[in-house]
C-alpha cells in the first residue's frame, strides 16, 4: 500500500486510510454489517497486496461480527479488481485493497473504468520494507525511519532533502458508502492494527502499520496522484 520492500506504508484509519471524498453523510450512527461482507483484492493471490489483505480479513470477523471473504480479483493493472470495489453497492458490505499503484495507473492509462479519488471512499492505510540481511540498506524512501530498520536513514537524511517516496496499501469502499459505515471501519482498523500480534505478522510481510484518519487518507491519494502525473510526464512514460 516501497519497492525493494523499502516501506510499505499501511496507512489507516486503519490499513487503509480513507478515501472519502464525497461519503453520504448519515449521521454518527453506529452502523454495523448485515450479512457477510467481501474485500476485493485487485491482485493475484500470494503477492504482498493479497497477503496485507488476508491478514486483515482474518481478524475484522471478531470485530464486525460477519465473515470478510477474499475475492481476489486481478489483471488489467489492477483496474478489473479496482473497478468492481467502484461499482459495488455502497452499502458498506464490499471493500476493496488499493495500492500506491492506484495513484499512477490514472497517469498512464487515460481511459479508466472510474475515478481514482470520486470513486472511492478511503478507509485507511500503511506503508513496505528491506529486512533482508541479504543486502545493505543505504537509506529507507519514506519521510521517517523504519521501525524495523531504526538504524537506516531516510534518504533525505542521506542528503537529499524533501526526498519522500513510499509503497502503501490501502482500504477503500464506493464512493457513496454510509459516513457511519467508514467511522466503524476505520475505528475497528485502528484497533485491530495496534495488535502485537497483527503488526508482527505486518511487519514480516515489510509492512509498517500507521494508521491514518480516512481525510488523511484522501489527501494522500490526491497529492500522490498529482507527483505522479509529474514524474510521468517529465519522464515521457506511456503505456501502449
Amino acid at each position: 500500500m516501497n519497492f525493494h520492500r523499502p516501506f510499505k506504508t499501511l496507512m489507516t484509519a486503519v490499513v487503509l486510510a480513507a478515501t472519502a471524498a464525497a461519503v453520504h453523510a448519515q449521521g454518527s450512527a453506529q452502523w454495523s454489517p448485515t450479512r457477510p461482507g467481501r474485500m476485493v483484492v485487485p491482485f493475484p493471490p500470494g503477492g504482498a497486496v493479497d497477503v496485507v489483505g488476508r491478514i486483515i480479513a482474518a481478524r475484522l470477523p471478531e470485530r464486525l461480527g460477519q465473515q470478510v471473504v477474499v475475492d481476489n480479483r486481478g489483471g488489467a493493472y489492477a483496474i478489473i479488481g479496482t473497478e468492481i470495489t467502484a461499482k459495488a453497492a455502497p452499502d458498506g458490505h464490499t471493500i476493496g485493497m488499493v495500492a500506491a499503484g492506484h495513484t499512477i495507473t490514472p497517469s498512464v492509462i487515460r481511459k479508466l473504468p472510474y475515478d481514482p479519488v470520486k470513486d472511492f471512499a478511503g478507509m485507511a492505510s500503511s506503508s513496505a520494507l528491506i529486512q533482508s540481511g541479504k543486502i545493505r540498506a543505504l537509506g529507507v524512501t519514506t519521510a521517517r525511519r523504519a521501525a524495523s530498520l531504526p538504524d537506516v536513514p531516510t534518504i533525505a537524511e542521506a542528503g537529499v532533502p524533501g526526498y519522500e517516496v513510499d509503497g502503501w496499501y490501502g482500504l477503500a469502499a464506493p464512493a457513496a458508502t454510509p459516513v457511519a459505515a467508514i467511522q466503524r471501519f476505520n475505528r475497528e482498523l485502528v484497533a485491530l492494527l495496534a495488535l502485537p500480534e497483527v503488526k508482527a505478522r505486518l511487519l514480516i510481510a515489510g509492512i509498517d502499520a500507521r494508521p491514518s484518519t480516512p481525510a488523511e487518507f484522501q489527501s494522500r491519494i490526491t497529492r500522490d496522484i498529482a507527483r505522479w502525473a509529474d514524474v510521468v510526464k517529465k519522464a515521457k512514460i506511456s503505456l501502449k
